[in-house]
Order: C-alpha cells, then structure tokens, then sequence
C-alpha cells in the first residue's frame, strides 16, 4: 500500500457512536434456526448477501433471519469457510434491494477501536466496544467445530449470541466477524475471537 494512500485512510473521520450504531442496525440481523436465536450477522451486499459464523449455521442449508429493517424472511447457506469461521447467506430476491456495510480497505491496527453489532447473550440490537489486542492472527480452537479456526483476538466482550456479529471500525466498515472467546476455567477472560479481515475481502 503507497504512503498516499495510507495517509488517506487515517484521515478518513470517525462517525459519532450514534451514526455507526444507526448503520449498523440497518444492516444487521439475527439468525433463527427452529425459532430459537442462533446467532447474529451482518448484509454486505445490497443484492441480499449475508455474513455469519460458520458455526452458527453448522448443518443447515436454510434458516431464518430476523431483523427491524427487515422483519423476518427465509435465508439460504450458499457458501463455508470452516478454516476463518465464517459463511454466506442469501436472502430474496427484494426490489429495492438491501441495506449492507463494506467491508474495510484495511485491517485494523493494534490498539484501534472496533465495535461488535448483535445480540449477546440474546439481548437485541447492542453495540459493544473493544480493541485489537494482537497484531497478526493466530489460531484457536473452537469447541463447536471441533477444530483450529484463524482468529484475530480482540480485547473486549463478545458473550454468546453475539457469534457472526460484525466488527466494525469508527468508519462503520466491517473488519472482522465474532467467532468465539478465550476462557480460563469455563469463564471468559475478556478476549474475543474474530474472523479476520483477510478472510471477508
């Protein structure tokens, strides 16, 4: 990446808390699988493509999601990276198309301010802050797949539910998606697992 253009993306403004949450909401979703939440997810297409974690859709070809914007619609699993946790839906074919979020030109650095948009702990609609905690990604062991994934780790709280929640930077842009926690004796520790950047551009 040239000078110019990374002098370019640290000038880019910040939006208020209000306006990234306002954004986020239109764009985010939860997932329904049998009328229970399954977890959260974010459109990144106007055309009706969603963003999840791989395992919140393990073993289903089609779903619901759920969202104020939207109400509630049928969805379809159309594609798994199972190696970065994380999977595509497609929602139906809608007139006037989507509300979506871009993914970011960049990966965020460490220290910088992400913002995760879900449902925690099946709570609607909640914005949670945190920061990156590690410069590259490593890998961590999921339970629910029953493998390594590719993490970057963020400091910051991320409970259950919010799981396919994107993380978003102070432009609104995704960065990442919510995978999983670090625990120490079956409790969290305050650090989150997120499907990194390389993984959804």
């Amino acid at each position: 990446m040239s000078i110019y253009l990374t002098l370019l993306l640290l000038m880019l403004p910040s939006m208020s808390p209000a306006d990234l949450y306002r954004k986020a909401q239109a764009a985010g979703f939860e997932i329904l699988i049998d009328n229970h939440l399954s977890g959260s997810g974010v459109l990144v297409d106007s055309s009706g493509i969603g963003l999840v974690a791989a395992h919140t859709v393990m073993g289903r070809t089609r779903l619901e999601i759920r969202s104020r914007t939207l109400g509630r619609l049928d969805a379809q699993v159309v594609a798994v990276d199972g190696g970065h946790d994380v999977a595509l839906l497609r929602l139906p074919t809608r007139k006037d198309g989507y509300p979506a979020l871009k993914v970011a030109a960049k990966a965020p650095g460490v220290g910088e301010s992400v913002y995760l948009f879900g449902a925690p702990l099946y709570r609607h609609e909640i914005l949670l802050k945190g920061s990156i905690a590690r410069a590259d990604p490593s890998f961590e062991y999921l339970p629910d797949m029953k493998y390594y994934v590719r993490v970057t780790h963020v400091s910051g709280p991320a409970p259950p539910g919010s799981s396919g929640g994107p993380w978003l930077n102070s432009q609104g842009d995704i960065v990442g998606v919510q995978s999983g926690l670090m625990h120490e004796g079956g409790s969290p520790v305050g650090i989150a697992y997120m499907a990194p950047h390389s993984a959804i551009v």
